[in-house]
């Protein structure tokens, strides 16, 4: 969890830093005229929104892969009789089954991405109920509706487009990597011959 928070004030710098605030004025409207010289719809739209929330988007949607990065299964480790310093007394077991094998740890993978981007969506969410409470505490401000108002506005925006680029992530990038590894290291079965042995299979 203390690698979300690095990568949260990132998204939040990512927005601030390139001219953007919280009023629909300071939006890059120069971004609707990329690739053309005239607003051609949807087109415009489109690279206007990416430029707003295109980094926050981002950053939120490789936020699930923090959690599988160092989700590892080290071979000492999972011997019987060695410590978890790898330096144990704990001998090389006899067969494969003896090995703990490494697509047990893919549930742990799936629930550390889980965790981490819960920690992504807590962050915004706390943004947005800070931005709510304010709005609703200075709600006869003169300027709620120009400073106040925008502010619970665009945190409201960023929560959605976080929770989306988070799913995103957990179904695109997670979701195939720990398919792909688990069918990599999946171990397979013992036969009946190799239960009985060689001197058995000779017999």
């Amino acid at each position: 969890m203390d690698e979300v928070v690095p990568l949260t004030l990132l998204a939040q710098l990512a927005f601030f830093a390139s001219r953007h605030q919280a009023t629909p004025v300071s939006f890059q409207r120069k971004a609707a005229f990329v690739l053309t010289s005239k607003v051609s719809y949807p087109l415009s739209p489109k690279f206007v929104i990416l430029s707003t929330f295109g980094p926050t988007a981002l950053i939120a949607f490789a936020v699930p892969l923090i959690g599988i990065w160092n989700v590892t299964v080290a071979p000492l480790a999972a011997m019987p009789g060695t410590s978890s310093s790898g330096q144990g007394q704990g001998r090389w077991p006899a067969s494969a089954q003896e090995l703990l094998p490494p697509t047990s740890q893919a549930p742990f993978a799936v629930l550390a991405a889980v965790w981490v981007a819960l920690g992504m969506s807590l962050y915004f969410g706390a943004l947005l109920l800070g931005s709510a409470l304010s709005a609703a505490w200075l709600r006869r401000h003169l300027i709620v509706w120009k400073v106040f108002t925008p502010q619970y506005m665009l945190g409201a925006v960023e929560l959605l487009c976080v929770d989306f680029a988070v799913l995103g992530g957990l179904w695109l990038g997670v979701g195939p990597i720990v398919t792909r590894i688990t069918r990599m290291f999946a171990l397979p079965a013992p036969t009946a011959s190799a239960r009985r042995g060689p001197v058995e299979g000779q017999r």
